[in-house]
């Protein structure tokens, strides 16, 4: 919950930001086919987590509630503003963009989930 505010909270610090009507890597797409896709990829990662959080390592169960707490951030955004806010520019030679807090918790959960951190430091004797 504190990682939602956080990311609404520094939205609401911009005096300029990039309104985002689109959906991600700002793929144009009908506003309810956008509206389908969030309803049907929350809806799976909500009975994912049900099942099988108590079955996750710490890394995978971090993965989730980053990917989970960055979704429902800019979807609540999305459907009580009709947009997403960006205030955040990176530019990395092709990869240039318009980001957030939110967008940085998901890119954060996938990058734990394809490299999971090893929270053990001495190796197994």
């Amino acid at each position: 919950m504190f990682c939602i505010f956080l990311d609404q909270f520094s939205k609401s610090l911009v005096v300029e930001p990039f309104r985002n009507y689109f959906f991600a890597f700002s793929i144009q797409l009908p506003v309810w086919v956008m509206y389908v896709i969030y309803l049907v990829a929350m809806a799976a990662i909500v009975k994912y987590l049900v099942k099988n959080f108590f079955k996750l390592n710490f890394s995978e169960r971090l993965a989730w509630v980053l990917i989970f707490i960055g979704a429902t951030s800019n979807i609540v955004e999305r459907l009580v503003l009709g947009y997403v806010r960006d205030f955040i520019y990176i530019s990395f030679s092709r990869w240039t963009g318009v980001y957030n807090l939110a967008d940085g918790y998901i890119i954060a959960g996938v990058i734990i989930l394809l490299f999971p951190i090893s929270y053990k430091l001495k190796p197994k004797s």
